[in-house]
């Protein structure tokens, strides 16, 4: 056999290297120490900008922390928080792209962790990927059913879904665990607002506002359920303290001038809507709305170049040209009226109003064979209209048709007798304004 033997000078040189060997794991240790205590320098610097709303600032001091040391960030389980944080920051920046590719990072670190799942629900719930969302918020109450965010989300995605039975479990549910959580609160009441139980969805908001007051989302949305229960000086008050908390907030401008239109109190109406539209030009919405507000002052002339506006935005909307027609008809310009009315006919030809309309303004000019011809075509629409069939009758009783005539003015008076008793089949509270 080989015998081998150590000579004084070759144990020197092996102990020399185990001490070297040693020394590189001792300086390994501290620089990985050093490492982590930076990462967390500049995580926590990264929070500290995301708290204050400097979202951008976070992400670089985030992107800092994974660059210390990219690879313990990408292995190390401990340093899912940093992706996950970096997932919010990009989502308040409207980067949901990027968001989701940060918190797949936050997963694969810790695929236990129930505030990861949620985040992920959240960010596919904003996609508007709710059963994507579902499937995360699943996995989080799995983890941990005692996290009330996780109930809160899914009570929101049910919105989403318009299963507002569902939502309003998941969010009672939420607030059970956390009865300071003010988005449950407010989704609740957009829940059962949407529901129509509109009252108890002004309790809800209420109990939002208490904890937050200055939300503008949910002086708004308290705002729609008041105007829909035509408490119209109370929703005025919401708007306007939407308007405080977010000056720019357009629908409640909008809003506003809705109600102060609905009041007859046009000059107000248009302020409120010149109010939108300064915050945006193109809203072609707020546009005809103002459109409407200046035909009842009579300002009929504004009224058309307010139509101009809109249809520089979109000349294919049959809605602008409708408007424009009713604008011009009041001018008395009615063979101009009948080409608007046309163009918004053949852009929607079940557009009844713009048919309709198109029979009066033939009227005027005398045509009644052809106004005549339109209302039949307005009757094939709809037969159960009051006024088409009384305008029938007057048309009918111009070409001597009198039998007819009355005809037509006795079943105009039997809808409007059915109507009244009977209640309209179109009648329905809109919650969407």
């Amino acid at each position: 056999y080989v015998s081998y033997a150590l000579d004084a000078a070759s144990a020197g040189i092996a102990l020399g290297l185990f001490a070297i060997i040693f020394s590189m794991c001792g300086l390994y240790s501290t620089t990985k120490q050093v490492n982590e205590q930076q990462i967390d320098y500049w995580n926590g610097k990264g929070v500290d900008q995301h708290e204050q709303g400097n979202f951008d600032a976070a992400i670089r001091f985030y992107d800092k922390a994974i660059s210390i040391d990219t690879r313990a960030v990408d292995t190390d389980p401990r340093h899912y928080k940093i992706w996950l944080n970096k997932s919010n920051a990009l989502f308040d920046i409207g980067d949901r792209e990027g968001a989701l590719a940060a918190i797949r990072k936050a997963i694969d670190l810790d695929p236990k962790s129930a505030k990861v799942w949620n985040s992920v629900g959240f960010l596919y719930y904003h996609k508007h990927e709710y059963h994507q969302a579902l499937d995360a918020l699943e996995k989080a109450s799995e983890i941990d059913s005692k996290l009330a965010g996780v109930w809160g989300n899914k009570g929101a995605v049910f919105c989403g879904l318009h299963q507002y039975d569902r939502a309003i479990q998941n969010l009672e549910k939420a607030i059970k665990l956390d009865p300071r959580l003010v988005e449950a609160w407010s989704n609740k009441g957009n829940a059962l607002k949407d529901k129509g139980e509109l009252k108890e969805a002004i309790k809800a908001y209420d109990k939002s506002i208490e904890l937050n007051p200055i939300n503008s989302t949910v002086w708004y949305n308290k705002g729609i359920a008041l105007k829909a229960l035509m408490r119209y000086h109370e929703a005025l008050h919401s708007y306007d303290k939407a308007i405080e908390f977010d000056p720019l907030k357009l629908d409640a401008w909008n809003n506003k001038g809705k109600i102060f239109y609905h009041q007859e109190e046009y000059v107000e109406a248009i302020k409120a809507y010149d109010k939108a539209i300064d915050i945006n030009p193109q809203d072609i919405t707020v546009l005809l709305n103002k459109c409407d507000a200046l035909n009842r002052l009579g300002r009929h002339e504004e009224a058309v170049e307010v139509c101009n506006r809109a249809l520089e935005i979109n000349s294919k909307d049959a809605l602008i040209w409708f408007k424009m027609g009713v604008a011009i008809d009041f001018l008395k310009r009615h063979e101009d009226a009948i080409d608007a009315y046309n163009r918004a006919i053949q852009i929607d030809n079940t557009f009844f109003k713009a048919l309709v309309n198109k029979g009066n303004a033939l009227f005027e000019l005398e045509k009644y064979e052809d106004s005549l011809n339109v209302y039949d075509e307005a009757v094939k629409q709809d037969s159960f209209n009051a006024l088409v069939q009384r305008n029938r009758g007057t048309v009918l009783n111009k070409l001597g048709r009198t039998d007819e005539a009355n005809d037509a003015f006795n079943q105009s008076q039997w809808i409007e007798y059915v109507i009244e008793y009977a209640g309209s089949p179109d009648s329905y509270i809109d919650l969407s304004s």
